[in-house]
Parts: C-alpha cells; sequence; structure tokens
C-alpha cells in the first residue's frame, strides 16, 4: 500500500469494515495474501480529513470452494423465520449458511468443472462491516431507505475487462425474500453522493449504449441456491434463464428493454451465488434511452407508481382499451 501524502500514516483492515485508527491495523510491511482477502483502506495524516477508503478483493477459486461454515466476524444466525414454511418455522432463528456444498465441491465429477465456471463470468464483488450485514439480513422483508447499507462494490478486473470499484447503498430487492429462511436474497445497488459518486460510470452491458447508473438490481433466481419456491413444483428448479430470456427477447423485438449480466458474487470474499445483474426500468432508465430528464417521466411497475403522475399510465391503458 502507499500513498503520496508526506507523513501519512495507512490503517487497513481484512474483515470488511471501513479502517479508522482506532480499529484497523498500522501498514508497515507487504501483506502476503495467499488466500481469499478482501483489503480496506485508509491514509491518515495531522491536520488533514482521512483519505477515502479505498477497497480490493482478492479472490482464489480453490479457497471459495473450502469457504468456511462459520466465517469469523459474520452472523452465525440471519434474523427469524416469520412464517412457517417447509424450510422452517415461524419465530426459528434462520441458521446462516455459507459452505460450499460439499457433494459438488468434493466430487470428482463437478469439482474442475466448478473450478473453470468460476473464471467464465465476471466477478462482483460486495463489501461491507459484518455488522451491517447482519442488519441488512436480520429483517429481509424490510427493503425502505432506512436499511440501506454502505458498501463498496468491485466488478474485478480481466484480460478482457478493466472493472471497477465505487461505494454505494444495497438494499434487500423483491419480494421472494419474504420467505426468511431462503438464504439467497436480491439486492439492489444505489450509487449516492451520500457513498461517492452519484452514479456508475462504467459501460456494464457491452450490448448497451448506456453508460451510467443511478441503480442496479441483483436478481438471485427466485432467492435460493438450488430451488426456488418451496410450495411452487414447476419452479422448484431454479434455471436463470426465464426472466433474462424474457428481457433480452423484449430487446430483440423493440429494440429497448431491461439489459441484464450474470456473474459471480462475492459478500466479503464469500462465495454468493450465480446472480443476474440487470436494469432497473423506472424513470432514470427511459430518460437514458429516450432521452430527456428523469424527472419529467412517470413510472410504474406491479406494486402502483414508482415515480411520477400514476394517472398518466392509467390514462394510456384507457386510451388502449378504446
Amino acid at each position: 500500500l502507499s500513498t503520496t501524502t508526506p507523513d501519512a500514516t495507512l490503517w487497513y483492515t481484512t474483515d470488511g469494515t471501513a479502517p479508522t485508527p482506532e480499529t484497523a491495523r498500522a501498514y508497515n510491511t507487504p501483506i502476503a495474501i495467499d488466500r481469499t482477502t478482501v483489503i480496506r483502506a485508509i491514509a491518515v495524516a495531522e491536520g488533514l480529513l482521512p483519505s477515502l477508503v479505498a477497497t480490493q478483493s482478492y479472490i482464489f477459486p480453490t479457497a471459495v470452494l473450502q469457504q468456511s461454515t462459520a466465517p469469523a466476524q459474520m452472523p452465525t444466525t440471519w434474523g427469524t423465520n416469520r412464517i412457517t414454511f417447509a424450510g422452517g418455522v415461524a419465530g426459528e432463528p434462520v441458521q446462516a449458511d455459507y459452505a460450499m456444498d460439499p457433494r459438488i465441491t468434493q466430487d470428482g465429477r463437478y469439482r474442475d468443472a466448478l473450478l473453470t465456471g468460476l473464471h467464465e463470468l465476471p466477478s462482483l464483488s460486495l463489501t461491507l462491516p459484518p455488522d451491517a450485514f447482519a442488519t441488512l439480513y436480520s429483517d429481509p422483508q424490510s427493503r425502505g431507505v432506512e436499511t440501506e447499507q454502505a458498501a463498496s462494490v468491485e466488478l474485478l478486473p480481466t484480460a478482457a475487462e478493466a472493472g471497477f470499484q465505487v461505494d454505494a447503498g444495497l438494499r434487500i430487492q423483491g419480494g421472494a425474500g419474504r420467505w426468511e429462511y431462503m438464504p439467497k436474497h436480491s439486492f439492489r445497488l444505489f450509487f449516492k453522493a451520500a457513498y461517492g459518486a452519484t452514479k456508475l460510470s462504467y459501460r456494464f452491458f457491452p450490448d448497451s449504449p448506456v453508460t451510467e447508473f443511478d441503480t442496479l438490481v441483483l436478481r438471485a433466481g427466485v432467492d435460493r441456491s438450488f430451488a426456488g419456491h418451496p410450495d411452487t413444483p414447476d419452479l422448484r428448479q431454479t434455471t436463470y434463464a426465464r426472466d433474462e430470456w424474457v428481457r433480452a427477447s423484449q430487446i430483440a423485438i423493440s429494440g429497448v428493454g431491461s439489459h441484464g449480466r450474470f456473474v459471480h458474487l462475492y459478500i466479503n470474499g464469500l462465495y454468493w451465488g450465480l446472480y443476474n445483474v440487470v436494469e432497473r426500468p423506472d424513470a432514470s432508465f427511459a430518460a437514458s434511452y429516450y432521452g430527456g430528464n428523469k424527472d419529467e417521466w412517470a413510472a410504474v411497475n406491479h406494486g402502483g407508481a414508482v415515480s411520477g403522475q400514476f394517472d398518466r399510465f392509467g390514462t394510456l391503458v384507457r386510451l388502449a382499451q378504446e
């Protein structure tokens, strides 16, 4: 680690927390990284404000296959079940589930393919303090701005892509998370001045002309690693393809639609599974593709008005019916 500020001291953490002189380790010698590690660092000098936090993730695929069932600092439970289901009973704690399934990682038929697969898609890394993650997962049904947690977002660089690191707000996303025992929730990223940049400036979707985003949605594939809704047989096997196929088909037919991209997601260096990162079709999306200011657009989804005047959509429906 280095800084150009004279007489500055470097402080770093490896547990996801933002470093401060009171909570971090002073950097004196190079850090040997021989396993999956997330480094967060700042520079501090007398009479000056601390630097921005720099975050960098180092992922070792072989370590991913062996990640601990009880990682240090991470919570051992994820809130409590609110309703009774085959996977849990209302009021019972939801046991945290971090380890990869040994039926896959230790089976010679799959292990090599899994290691290869971890390289074949982009890797997106989220980093946040363990207590912030615990707050996020303690009540997955809560999704308001009051639940938002500050997080680092990295698209890890590859030979074909430079990647990026930016700080953003992180929330649970979507309705399937109301079954709290499901371990794999969808997320939404918010790029705001409170965290740093007001937008993500990066061509995240190679087949889209848009290079700036207010928000992105990380779809989990019906919120579970191996299956979808436990009470709906036709959704029990998550294919991940249906939702992306519909959006891609809309783009192919009309020329405009919500773009998507698959990534491997990591949280504090822990593998979280396959995710589909997508654009949210809201007022900002409309302005990006059709022009104008986002304040001039009204956005509506199945739950009602997202932004703007809801009666404009009602008028559109009425005209179409006539």
